[in-house]
C-alpha cells in the first residue's frame, strides 16, 4: 500500500471538513497474494476532519484513480423539540445517557444547566463545494506521498495523465527523453572543435599532445574547458 497525505487549508489558513472520493478507473489485479487480489472500481468515500488527509491506496501502475475533493461548511443549525416544534432560544450541551445506556453529546434549552432545562435535538444545514477533481496514478513506493504530488501539473496530455510524478516516470523511462537531456558528445582526432559548431549541452574532446582536452557549451550557450594529462 502507498501512504498519501496532506493538511488541506482554505483561503484563510482555516483547516478544511470534507470527504474525498476516490475510484480506479479500472480493476487492477494483485498477484503478490495467494490467490490473486482483484480491486474493482468501486467508489470510497474518504472523511477529512480539520484539514488532515491520510489514506492508503493500492499502486496502480498502469490505472489511473480518479480523485474528487469535496469540502462541507456548517452553514446553519437549528433545535427541535421532541414533538417537532422548532425552538429559538439560547441551548447548552452535555453528556447524556440513552435509555440504551449510549453516552451521547446532547442539547438542552438555556446557556447553563437548569432544573427547568428540556432536551432539544439539532439539525444542521450544511454547503458542498467542489475544490478539485483530478485522475493520477498512484506510484508503488514505501515512502509518503503528498496528495499535492499526485495533482496535476498544468500541462496537457491527450492520453496521460500529467502529475509531477508521472512526468517524472514518463522521462526516465523514455530513452528518448534521456538522450535529449544529456549533453551530446563530438569527438575530434587531434583538433578542436569551432565554438560556432557546437550545440547547447554538447561536448567536445580532442587530443593536444599528451593532453585530453574537453570543451563543453553549457545549455546558456557558456564555454567551459579543460585538460587531463594523459601522459
Amino acid at each position: 500500500m502507498t501512504k498519501i497525505q496532506s493538511i488541506l487549508k482554505g483561503s484563510g489558513g482555516e483547516l478544511l471538513n470534507g470527504f474525498l472520493e476516490i475510484i480506479l478507473d479500472a480493476k487492477v489485479i494483485q498477484t503478490t497474494t495467494t490467490p490473486d487480489t482483484i480491486f474493482f472500481p468501486t467508489p470510497q468515500t474518504i472523511s477529512i476532519t480539520n484539514g488532515v488527509l491520510d489514506i492508503d491506496l493500492i499502486p496502480s501502475t498502469n490505472v489511473t484513480y480518479n480523485f474528487r475533493l469535496y469540502q462541507t461548511e456548517e452553514i446553519d443549525i437549528n433545535y427541535w423539540f421532541a414533538d417537532g416544534t422548532k425552538y429559538d432560544g439560547s441551548v447548552h450541551s452535555e453528556l447524556f445517557t440513552e435509555t440504551t445506556g449510549e453516552i451521547v453529546t446532547a442539547y438542552f434549552t438555556g446557556g447553563v444547566h437548569s432544573a427547568t432545562q428540556v432536551r432539544v435535538w439539532k439539525t444542521s444545514v450544511f454547503r458542498q463545494s467542489d475544490l478539485i477533481n483530478f485522475k493520477a496514478l498512484v506510484p508503488d513506493t514505501e515512502r509518503i506521498i503528498n496528495f499535492s504530488d499526485l495533482m496535476p501539473s498544468g500541462l496537457t496530455l491527450d492520453t496521460l495523465d500529467t502529475s509531477v510524478l508521472r512526468l517524472a516516470d514518463v522521462i526516465v523511462s523514455n530513452p528518448v527523453y534521456q538522450t535529449a537531456l544529456k549533453p551530446h558528445v563530438v569527438i575530434a582526432a587531434n583538433t578542436a572543435m569551432p565554438n560556432t559548431a557546437l550545440g547547447n549541452n554538447q561536448v567536445s574532446f580532442w587530443i593536444d599532445g599528451d593532453i585530453l582536452r574537453i570543451k563543453l557549451k553549457t545549455s546558456n550557450g557558456t564555454i567551459k574547458q579543460g585538460g587531463i594529462s594523459i601522459a
